[in-house]
C-alpha cells in the first residue's frame, strides 16, 4: 500500500505494476485473469475496473506515453517504426501497415507481423532498456576483472577465488547499483549473495 513515492504502482491494497500487466495497458477482464493466476485470489469485474481506472489515473505520464506510441505506430504505416532507447540503441518495427483496422509490424525481421499495440510497444521498450542496463553492468564487471560465468534475466553470476569473495561481492554491488552514464539519476539497487554453486 505504501510502495514508493505517492504510492506509485499501487491500486486499492495491491501492488499492481508491470508484473500484473497494468503498466502495459491491461484491461479489466484480462487483469482479473492475470490477478487470479499470479495471486490465487479472486476479484470482481467491478473491482478490476476500479483498479485499472485507479492505476491509469495515478500514472498519467505512462498513459500519455501509451498514446504517444500509438500515434507513432499509426504515423509509421507504409514504412518502419523506429524508437530510440535511452542508451541510443534503436528498436525497429518493420513493414508497418494496416490490417483489419489494426496497425501491424514485424518486431523481428522474418517474423509474421503482429499488432503494434501501445502496451506491447511500451513492454518492448521497458525490457530493451532493462537489457541495456544489465549489459552496461556486465561490461563494467568485465573491465573490473570480474569473471561473469552466467546471467539470466536480471541475475548475474561471477566466479572468483575464495579469498577474493568479499571484495568481489562489494565490487559487484557497487557496479550494479551505479546508473549508466546515459541514464544519470536512475535509482538502482541490487542484492548479492555468496554461494558455492548456482541456485535460485
Amino acid at each position: 500500500l505504501n510502495a514508493g513515492p505517492r504510492h506509485r504502482f499501487c491500486t486499492a491494497n495491491f501492488v499492481a505494476h508491470n508484473c500484473l500487466g497494468l503498466g502495459y495497458g491491461l484491461g479489466p477482464s484480462k487483469f482479473m485473469s492475470i490477478f487470479k493466476q499470479w495471486t490465487g485470489g479472486e476479484i470482481s469485474a467491478r473491482q478490476a475496473e476500479d483498479m485499472v481506472r485507479d492505476f491509469r489515473n495515478s500514472n498519467q505520464l505512462l498513459t500519455q506515453f501509451w498514446r504517444r506510441m500509438e500515434r507513432l505506430a499509426k504515423g509509421s504505416v507504409g514504412g518502419n517504426m523506429e524508437v530510440e532507447l535511452p542508451s541510443g540503441r534503436t528498436i525497429i518495427y518493420r513493414d508497418v501497415c494496416m490490417r483489419e483496422g489494426d496497425v501491424v509490424g514485424r518486431p523481428v525481421a522474418g517474423e509474421a507481423p503482429r499488432k503494434l499495440w501501445s502496451g506491447a510497444i511500451v513492454e518492448n521498450l521497458t525490457q530493451g532498456t532493462a537489457r541495456e542496463i544489465l549489459v552496461d553492468g556486465l561490461l563494467k564487471m568485465q573491465k573490473a576483472g570480474l569473471r561473469v560465468v552466467l546471467h539470466v534475466h536480471d541475475e548475474v553470476v561471477v566466479e572468483v577465488k575464495e579469498d577474493q569473495v568479499q571484495d568481489a561481492k562489494r565490487q559487484l554491488e557497487e557496479i550494479m547499483s551505479t546508473a549508466p552514464d546515459w541514464m544519470p539519476g536512475l535509482p538502482l539497487a541490487c542484492e548479492a549473495k555468496i554461494a558455492d554453486r548456482y541456485g535460485k
